[in-house]
């Protein structure tokens, strides 16, 4: 238990120390940019004719996707050209606009490329004609009171926006990033805290861990080609904030393959490969000789706080420390779930002792700290991200994170049932083959459902608000 202990604080000192290095060294700026306003304003009545619609930005921003677009009632797109001026987008349509409900659907790319996108609406009414001398001794005419009547086709078009679902090559390479980070941050956790077996099992583990981080390293250097393709020059790639968690990922993840080592002990082997139960096996031991693997592990944790809403959103200090424990949380929980679910799997099909109740009684006690971190956490970068709580059922991000909550929360009750339902039978009957199979089942039921999680975590990730 002790040596779990300190190899567990060796693993914090080298996340801790990876990340106090990547703050100390000159890396990118990470000024936030963000839609500031538009002239007319959302939901502003004006005079007629309109010539111009401007939108302005706090920082510099590029058009992405389908640009800047001006729609009629109808949801029509409306002739109009586009100048830029880095922080500043004028729409100048070919005919100015005399009356009418319009909308502007916008798509721009901020300096660290992460999309920004939204719409807007406004109304165009026609100038009053002057009066004539006659009108103006008897007053003006009664007009009846404007009904107003919600532009349906407009609404409907302005929805049709892109957002985060435009690139699938932007979602796959950020779901490879995502999947692989949990997987092997999560894969070193149980190793280390519960996995105990024979040196074959314990090198089968952490190759799975390895090809995580194979995985994390190919959707950083994925992600590095679609950055490439959609920016001027190598150099705005590597300076901007993605840039660099793309770096991290590709650096981190090879690190991962290459740097880690099972630590086999020749004192234990034999004990260990004539054990009767898994948990009377030995231990992961291979700490001191994986330090480069370890760094590779701090590395893509630290990723995390250059994409997504952390880079584009601030406090960036703030947001990056419950970044980490949210992350750091969650690998534990998903990525470390997806590892024992492989392992018990092997252990049926080489007929090895399934040993159940060891492995739902250590990883309960580590997925419950887990959630507790991933809830807090999560609730604490929901407050950062969402600028009012009507966000979370009005914005496409918001609604994608209520289904995400609503996928944990599933995960969350076949957990507790596992540990309230099968960890006692499995106290009374450990090596009970029915009881060994529901424990397969139901971690592979856990298992499933967090892939689901991993793929919305993706899309939040990279989405705009």
């Amino acid at each position: 238990m002790f040596s779990r202990a300190a190899g567990m604080l060796r693993l914090l000192a080298v996340v801790v120390g990876t990340a106090l290095a990547v703050l100390l060294f000159p890396t990118v700026a990470h000024a936030h940019t963000e839609f500031e306003g538009s002239d007319p304003e959302d939901g502003a009545t004006v005079d007629g004719p309109l010539e111009v619609i401007v939108l302005s930005f706090t920082n510099p921003a590029v058009l992405s996707g389908d640009g800047i677009v001006l729609l009629d009632a109808e949801g029509a797109e409306v002739e109009a050209t586009l100048e830029e001026d880095e922080t500043e987008f004028t729409l100048v349509p070919a005919t100015p606009l005399a009356e009418g409900t319009f909308g502007v659907r916008w798509e721009v790319r901020a300096g660290d490329a992460h999309p920004i996108d939204g719409t807007l609406t406004f109304t165009v009414v026609a100038a009053e004609p002057t009066a004539t001398p006659s009108e103006a001794a008897t007053g003006p005419s009664p007009t009846a009171t404007p009904t107003e009547t919600p532009p349906t086709a407009l609404d409907e078009a302005l929805e049709g926006q892109g957002g985060g679902w435009v690139d699938p090559t932007r979602f796959v390479s950020r779901f490879l990033v995502v999947t692989g980070a949990m997987v092997a941050l999560g894969g070193l956790a149980v190793l280390s805290a519960i996995v105990r077996g024979r040196p074959e099992e314990l090198r089968a583990v952490l190759g799975w861990v390895r090809i995580a981080g194979g995985v994390v390293a190919a959707g950083g250097v994925l992600r590095l080609l679609v950055l490439a393709g959609s920016m001027p020059s190598p150099g705005d790639v590597v300076e901007s904030s993605l840039g660099t968690a793309s770096i991290l990922r590709a650096v981190g993840g090879l690190a991962l393959v290459l740097g880690l080592s099972l630590g086999t002990d020749g004192n234990d082997t034999g004990r260990a490969r004539h054990a009767s139960s898994a948990s009377s096996g030995r231990h992961w031991r291979g700490w001191g000789r994986s330090v480069v693997g370890l760094v590779g592990a701090g590395m893509v944790l630290v990723a995390f706080w250059f994409d997504g809403h952390t880079a584009s959103r601030g406090p960036w200090p703030l947001h990056a420390a419950v970044n980490t424990v949210h992350v750091a949380a969650a690998a534990v929980w998903s990525g470390g779930l997806i590892v024992l679910t492989a392992l018990v799997w092997r252990r049926h099909r080489s007929a090895t002792p399934q040993d159940g109740a060891w492995l739902v009684a250590g990883f309960s006690r580590l997925a419950t700290v887990s959630l507790v971190a991933v809830v807090l956490a999560g609730a604490g970068l929901a407050v950062l991200v969402l600028d009012s709580l009507d966000e979370l059922w009005t914005s496409p991000w918001g609604r994608v994170l209520l289904a995400k909550m609503a996928l944990v929360a599933v995960v969350a009750a076949l957990g507790a049932a596992v540990h309230l339902r099968l960890r006692p039978a499995l106290q009374r009957e450990p090596q009970d083959p029915s009881l060994a199979g529901r424990v397969r089942r139901s971690f592979s039921a856990e298992a499933v459902a967090f892939v689901g999680v991993l793929a919305l975590t993706a899309w939040l990730v990279g989405a705009a608000t």
